[in-house]
């Protein structure tokens, strides 16, 4: 019995003009969630470029240092 009721959801979820009911329902949700996430998105978006700058000026130093201390010691 589980399976036929599952059945008849997966059927009629695959119905065209469900699918398109379903994406006009939730659309105004998505579109409110968005709203509020987009300031945290921009801040994460901004801290993962940070972190990749002074990663990437970390490294640079790290290089130019191992090349000063190699021309030092031969």
């Amino acid at each position: 019995m589980p399976n036929a009721l599952l059945e008849k959801c997966v059927e009629l979820l695959r119905r065209e003009d469900v699918r398109a009911e379903i994406k006009r329902a939730i659309a105004p949700l998505v579109g409110v969630a968005l709203d509020e996430l987009h300031p945290y998105i921009q801040i994460c978006l901004l801290l993962v470029l940070v972190s990749f700058l002074l990663q990437a000026a970390t490294f640079i130093l790290i290089f130019r240092n191992r090349k000063s201390t190699a021309q030092t010691f031969s």
